[in-house]
């Protein structure tokens, strides 16, 4: 319900290429957060579904580019919390990117989502996600 939490236990995760080096922590979530978070995304899942899919759409171009403006940090975390190295890294995270555009594309090009079945008797059936 875009409510930040500061409850519960604390995880600490560290650089596993340099031990002590903390970069990140958390919250563990009790199961009374779970189901509040459960209830929000329930409640926010209706006016989601009732926006149209062109604007769905360009909200998550919007996001896309967002995501694209911090790409080198988020590069830099995925690197510090698996060890991989940074080319990894930035393959990683550039395909969150990839992944966004290529389902915005596919909103757009199938109407929202309203794909054609083969025909089967004489039967006209369409694949529909809303």
């Amino acid at each position: 319900g875009g409510e930040e939490l500061h409850t519960g236990d604390v995880i600490v995760r560290e650089d596993p290429c340099h031990a002590g080096v903390v970069i990140g922590a958390a919250h563990v979530a009790t199961t009374e957060d779970v189901t509040r978070a459960v209830a929000a995304a329930k409640t926010a899942a209706g006016p989601w579904r009732r926006t149209p899919y062109a604007e769905r759409v360009a909200m998550l171009r919007a996001a896309r580019e967002d995501i694209a403006q911090e790409i080198a940090y988020l590069s830099a975390v995925v690197s510090a919390e698996t060890g991989k190295t940074r080319l990894e890294a930035v393959g990683e995270a550039t395909e969150v990117l990839d992944m966004i555009a290529h389902y915005c594309d596919l909103m757009i090009e199938n109407d929202g989502y309203c794909a054609p079945l083969k025909p089967s008797g004489g039967d006209t059936n369409f694949d529909v996600m809303v």
